[in-house]
């Protein structure tokens, strides 16, 4: 419990103390803000890469990467595309394996291109960088990405493709898609969502909202089912203790979206709602793209953390669009009257939710065992 304490104390610490001019000036800090990042990456990067096989699928990874001592190259290109769809992360494993020949360097890197990527992305992208980090740690990706590390690292490699996103360009995007494919094939729903991310915010489009949201709980049940006739055939049979989320799952998404699109219903500069309605997209700028397409990325965030109420898979989509929702929030935080108080009231009710749920979570460095 200690160390998740510790990592909240040194995010906001410093991420406070660089945002002060008096100690920038002492320290002759000319970039406050690439420093932080620098910083936070390196500590994140530490705790994540020498954690302990306390999380249930590292002892897994662990043993797939032992297993490429005697599996070949050839062996892994002709494994049927429909019975491991993922061989980009099986070359990862066995490229780490040829280099290092230790499975710790599998979460070594693992952690370095899931936290730079990341981290990368929200220094380029958002204007509240403390609330943006401390998001990133308690808001549901850097934690679970010592587990489910497969679906993160697909994650990061999306966020290469936001450039591409925001700037409307699809065969670059579509191609980082489908190499975030070959890692996990979720990263499948992002194509779709390129074309979905362009909608113009308005009024109408809350009702399109709506009867999508309606769709996706009630198509559901017939959805996983025709998928099952192709991938994880096993996965929700009999008692599976994958179905179903605990409100420990939905409690946070709930709060962040919610605090987000308040947010963005109070700010003086409504009117934006309006003008960007009125707008061809060719005329829309880059900003008010970059925002709209996280608008809707932020739905789906709290669409897909809503449907894991029924089906807990969902949660290898919400991943996808939490880094678009943190720059949402964050922006429409920045644009706030009550900026600080929110930065200051959101980041309390993180801290307090992490003492909540990490109560019960162990941690211990590999070689503490």
């Amino acid at each position: 419990m200690a160390i998740y304490i510790l990592v909240d104390i040194f995010v906001i610490g410093i991420g406070t103390a660089l945002a002060n001019a008096k100690i920038k000036t002492i320290y002759k800090v000319r970039d406050g803000k690439t420093l932080f990042v620098m910083m936070a990456a390196l500590l994140l990067i530490f705790i994540s890469a020498f954690r302990g096989d306390f999380s249930a699928d590292y002892n897994g990874y662990v043993d797939m990467f032992n297993r490429f001592q005697w599996i070949s190259f050839d062996e892994i290109i002709k494994r049927g595309v429909f019975e491991y769809p993922e061989k980009g992360y099986l070359l990862f494993q066995y490229v780490i394996n040829l280099i290092f020949h230790d499975p710790f360097y599998i979460f070594l890197v693992s952690s370095i291109i899931i936290v730079i990527n990341n981290l990368y992305f929200y220094k380029r992208y958002t204007s509240e960088i403390l609330l943006a980090l401390m998001l990133f740690v308690e808001g549901g990706i850097y934690y679970p990405s010592f587990n489910l590390v497969r679906q993160f690292l697909a994650a990061g490699v999306l966020l290469l493709g936001s450039k591409f996103l925001f700037e409307r360009k699809f065969l670059p995007y579509a191609i980082i898609v489908v190499l975030a494919f070959f890692v996990h094939a979720s990263a499948v729903i992002m194509i779709p969502f390129y074309f979905f991310s362009s909608l113009k915010v308005g009024k109408k489009n809350m009702v399109l909202y709506i009867a999508l949201f309606v769709i996706m709980v009630f198509a559901l049940p017939y959805t996983v089912n025709y998928i099952q006739q192709y991938y994880w055939g096993w996965y929700f049979r009999g008692e599976s203790s994958a179905v179903g989320y605990s409100w420990k799952n939905i409690v946070l998404p709930v709060f962040l979206s919610g605090t987000a699109f308040i947010c963005y219903l109070l700010n003086k500069n409504t009117h934006y709602v309006n003008e960007y309605s009125e707008k061809n997209l060719e005329h829309v700028t880059k900003d008010e793209m970059i925002d709209n397409i996280c608008l809707n990325a932020s739905f789906l965030y709290l669409a897909f953390s809503l449907l894991g109420m029924r089906l807990r898979m969902m949660d290898r989509f919400v991943s996808f669009f939490t880094p678009y929702m943190v720059c949402f929030l964050c922006k429409q935080v920045h644009l706030n009257k009550h900026r600080s108080i929110l930065i200051l009231g959101i980041i309390f009710i993180l801290v307090l939710f992490g003492l909540v749920t990490h109560s019960d979570l162990p941690y211990y460095f590999i070689w503490d065992k």
